[in-house]
C-alpha cells in the first residue's frame, strides 16, 4: 500500500486489536449502544473486501491475502466470500439478538473495547529501528567464499569492496521469506540499495521462494549446506551491515529500516 513503515507497524497492531475486541465483545454478547459493535463489525467487513478487492485486481488472486498471517494461506477471492459471509452473520445478529442490558453494561463494552484494542501494542512491541551496531566487536567475513565455483551461481555484484546489507537466507525458513520480502519492498522504492542474498543449499528449487518473496531484484549467490551452517550458526535469517568485507553492525527482520541503510550509506 505505499505506507510509511512507522505507520504499518501501528495499523498491524492497530486493526489486529480491533479485529479481536468485535470478535471476543460479540461472542460475548456486548454489543454497546444500538448495537455499535456490530455495525463496526460491519462496516470494518466492508473495507477489508475493498482492500481484497485492489489486492485481486492488481496481484491477482494466486497470492496469500494475508487474513491469517503466515498462518493460514488464502486468496483474495475465498476471503472475500468468507467476509460476506461474515456480513450476513453480522446483520441477522444485529436484527435478531440483543445485547447485556445491565447497569454499566455500555461502559464495560466501551472500557473491553478500548483495551483488547490496544492489546497487541503490549505484546508485540513496536521494535526499534536501529541495528545492532558493533563497535569493538567488528569481524570480518569472508565473503569470498561466494565467488568459489561450488556455489554455482557468482554474484552479480562485488561484494568484496564497499557497504551492502548481506543477509544469509534460508530458503524454507519462514522468517527468511519476511526478511527477503522486506529487502524487495525496499528495494523497489529505493533500487540502489546495496542489497545481497546469500541463499543456503544449492540443489533446493527456488520457484516458491521467488514467487513468495517476489524478491529477485536482489542479487544472490548459493552456498553449500556445511559452508552456509558455518557462515550463520544453523540461525537464519542473519543480516549483516559489512563495509569492505567487515561486519559493522547485525539487524533482524523486524528492526531492518530502509530509512537507516540510507543514512549509513550517506555517510563517507
Amino acid at each position: 500500500m505505499h505506507l510509511p513503515w512507522w505507520l504499518s507497524a501501528i495499523l498491524a497492531r492497530l486493526m489486529t486489536g480491533i479485529e479481536i475486541a468485535i470478535g471476543a465483545l460479540a461472542i460475548l454478547h456486548f454489543y454497546g449502544t444500538k448495537k455499535w459493535l456490530l455495525s463496526a463489525a460491519i462496516i470494518l467487513l466492508i473495507l477489508f473486501n475493498a482492500y481484497l478487492a485492489y489486492i485481486w485486481i492488481n496481484f491477482g488472486n494466486r497470492v496469500n491475502c494475508g487474513c491469517f498471517g503466515d498462518a493460514i494461506w488464502m486468496n483474495p477471492g475465498a476471503s472475500i466470500l468468507k467476509n460476506c459471509i461474515l456480513i450476513i452473520a453480522a446483520i441477522v445478529l444485529f436484527k435478531y439478538r440483543t445485547g447485556w442490558k445491565f447497569t454499566h453494561a455500555q461502559k464495560l463494552t466501551s472500557g473491553l473495547f478500548l483495551i483488547l484494542t490496544f492489546l497487541p501494542f503490549f505484546l508485540f512491541a513496536i521494535p526499534e529501528n536501529n541495528p545492532v551496531w558493533l563497535k569493538k566487536d567488528k569481524f570480518p567475513l569472508p565473503l569470498s567464499a561466494a565467488y568459489e565455483p561450488d556455489n554455482k551461481i557468482t554474484p552479480s555484484a562485488d561484494i568484496l569492496h564497499g557497504k551492502h546489507i548481506i543477509a544469509f537466507i534460508s530458503p524454507l525458513c519462514p522468517h527468511c521469506r519476511m526478511a527477503a520480502h522486506k529487502m524487495h519492498i525496499m528495494k523497489t522504492a529505493n533500487p540502489s540499495l546495496p542489497f545481497f542474498f546469500i541463499i543456503g543449499g544449492t540443489d533446493s528449487d527456488l520457484t516458491d521462494f521467488w514467487k513468495e518473496t517476489k524478491s529477485q531484484n536482489i542479487p544472490f549467490s548459493r552456498m553449500k549446506k556445511n559452508q552456509f551452517l558455518s557462515f550463520t550458526g544453523g540461525i537464519f535469517p542473519q543480516i549483516y551491515w559489512v563495509e569492505d568485507t567487515t561486519v559493522v553492525a547485525k539487524s533482524t527482520y523486524l528492526d531492518l529500516d530502509q530509512a537507516q541503510i540510507e543514512k549509513w550509506l550517506s555517510v563517507h
